[in-house]
Formats: C-alpha cells, sequence, structure tokens
C-alpha cells in the first residue's frame, strides 16, 4: 500500500497523528524508521505476547536502547494471551512483566494487548501502580474496564464496536469520556462500513463517531430516567391519541400524557419545552389535552401494566 496516500486519507478524515505500534523488536526497527521519516508518526517498542517464546537474548537492553530515540512514545505492545496461547502463559507472564518493570523505570506509559487474561492482566498490572498506559483493542468486560479505569488506564475501542455482534455498545457510554481512546489496530478489525477490507488509520475515525453515539443515547436516556425519578402520578383517564395508547396524568400539578405505545424514539416534553430524545416510551407535556375514559379499563392491558412497571411509577386511580 501505498502510505503517502494511506496518509492522505486519514487526514481527510481529520486523522493527523499516529503512533506505529512494534509487535517484536524486527517490527520496533521498521517503526522507527518510518517515525524518523514522517513527522506525524511515532512509535513503540515491545514485545507482544505470541513473539514473547521467541524473545531474544537481552531483549530487555535492546528496548532500552529503542527508548532512547525521542520518538519512542510508549513501550508495547506487551500482555496476555490465553486465546491463542502460541506462547505459553509462563513465558508471556515473564515477558510481560520484564517489560512493564522497563515502563516504571523509564516512567513511560505501556500498550497492551489482553484476550481471555483478565485475571492475570490486572494482577500484574496491580504490581506497577506507577505504569499507566492504555488497554489496546479492548474486547473484554464492563467489569473489566472499569477495573482497569481504577488502576489509571486508559481503554481503546478498535472497529470491533461497529460490528452487530458487539457487546461493547452495552456498556461504553457508562465508561468516563475522558478514559475513552480510538484505534484502528490496522491492518485489522476495520470498522464499518469498510469491514472485511484492511484497516487503514483514518478510519479511528469511524469508531469514535460509532462511540459518539453510543454515549448519546445513553446520556438521552439517562435525563429520560431522570425527569421520571420519584414522580407520583395520579391517572384521571385514558384514551387513543394519534393511534398510539396514552393515560393522561397530573404530575407535579401539572396536567400532561404519559404516552404509552411502541418503544420507539419519541420527545421528552416537559412543560410544553422538548428536553431529550429518548427509547423509553413517555411523553410529559404541561398543554396537552386531558382525554376521556375509564382508567380501569387502561389496566386490563398487559402492554400498560409491562411498561409502567419497569418504570417504577407510582400510581394511584
Amino acid at each position: 500500500t501505498d502510505l503517502d496516500s494511506v496518509l492522505e486519507r486519514a487526514k481527510t478524515l481529520g486523522v493527523n497523528r499516529f503512533i506505529c505500534v512494534a509487535t517484536n523488536l524486527d517490527d520496533a526497527n521498521e517503526c522507527l524508521e518510518l517515525s524518523n521519516k514522517y513527522e506525524s508518526i511515532y512509535a513503540s517498542v515491545g514485545i507482544h505476547p505470541h513473539d514473547s517464546k521467541n524473545a531474544p537474548n537481552g531483549y530487555r537492553e535492546k528496548i532500552y536502547n529503542f527508548m532512547k530515540n525521542d520518538k519512542m512514545v510508549a513501550v508495547g505492545e506487551m500482555g496476555l494471551d490465553y486465546f491463542r496461547n502460541i506462547s505459553s502463559p509462563k513465558i508471556q507472564k515473564e515477558v510481560f512483566r520484564a517489560q512493564m518493570e522497563i515502563a516504571e523505570d523509564l516512567n513511560m506509559p505501556v500498550i497492551f494487548h489482553n484476550r481471555d487474561a483478565d485475571n492475570d492482566v490486572l494482577s500484574i498490572l496491580k504490581d506497577f501502580p506507577s505504569v499507566v498506559g492504555v488497554a489496546h483493542c479492548f474486547s473484554s468486560t464492563e467489569d473489566t474496564a472499569t477495573k482497569l479505569i481504577e488502576l489509571g488506564y486508559y481503554i481503546s475501542f478498535s472497529g470491533n464496536i461497529t460490528f452487530k455482534n458487539s457487546h461493547l455498545p452495552e456498556f461504553v457510554g457508562k465508561l468516563p469520556l475522558d478514559r475513552i481512546l480510538v484505534e484502528t489496530d490496522c491492518p485489522y478489525l476495520s470498522p464499518v462500513p469498510f469491514r472485511g477490507k484492511p484497516n487503514e488509520p483514518g478510519r479511528a475515525r469511524f469508531v469514535a463517531e460509532k462511540i459518539s453515539e453510543i454515549v448519546q443515547l445513553a446520556r438521552e436516556q439517562k435525563i429520560g430516567a431522570a425527569q421520571m425519578q420519584g414522580a407520583t402520578f395520579t391517572i384521571t383517564n385514558y384514551g387513543s391519541l394519534g393511534g398510539r395508547w396514552a393515560l393522561p396524568i397530573i404530575s407535579s400539578g401539572q396536567a400532561g400524557i404519559l404516552g404509552i405505545g411502541k418503544i420507539e424514539e419519541r420527545p421528552i416534553v416537559v412543560e410544553g419545552k422538548v428536553e431529550a430524545r429518548s427509547t423509553i416510551p413517555i411523553v410529559l407535556g404541561a398543554d396537552h389535552r386531558l382525554i376521556d375514559g375509564d382508567v380501569a379499563e387502561a389496566f386490563k392491558s398487559s402492554i400498560i401494566s409491562d411498561l409502567l412497571e419497569p418504570l417504577n411509577l407510582l400510581v394511584a386511580e
């Protein structure tokens, strides 16, 4: 691939600086060459868990020598991979610890890999409390992400967060934004809509956009839930509104409507003003007309009772 064209495409997508991450010492030489050729490219040096069984004699001293270069910004990629176990867990942990010691000594951040090795990764990281860095291409659980953040690490997401079968969107919106990073893991894990094609650095933008979309939705749902919390509703009557069931209510002295229907995006309205949008099927408004009807009949509808119950509303006839 023409690297100049790759970097130009990245620039058009707003990606202007790059870290070429090494997985072994041969990689580190190439990364360093690129960083010396291009002002916008930086490098790291490390030994990936897959390569740990082939770590050369004197690799510690060689990593120290690489780190003398000003364009070297981190130690890694290092870590543990128990999914493939190309290197034995014993060797992986030994080489991982050795690199953590180097990072600690040099006061440099680390870039680490973790696959199916949560407990051992966390155990080793805890032994080096002064070291911080990046959980590269995160694919683990919310609990592990939270524990890593508590240790001072950043959680970096790649193109796999855009995949339909990814579990990552379920919790990324709960993580603090100032601890989230995006990456590409080129040439792998190209994000939607480029899945299956060789990845490029500029596509980190699509990862960022996906996370932005998830975080925005999570915030809107949180706003909606907060506006409902602790409210007491007296249902006065019911009817239909625009083809949907609607339960008129009195809330905090304001007349309004609790809209019940399909779980779909609709506005949350407070005193006539749209405050947010949410997938929670709720509409509150001070200016809506009450509809005549019999509330007892409304509660015979299972969809109404099923939707009201999880909202923890205090309802009285």
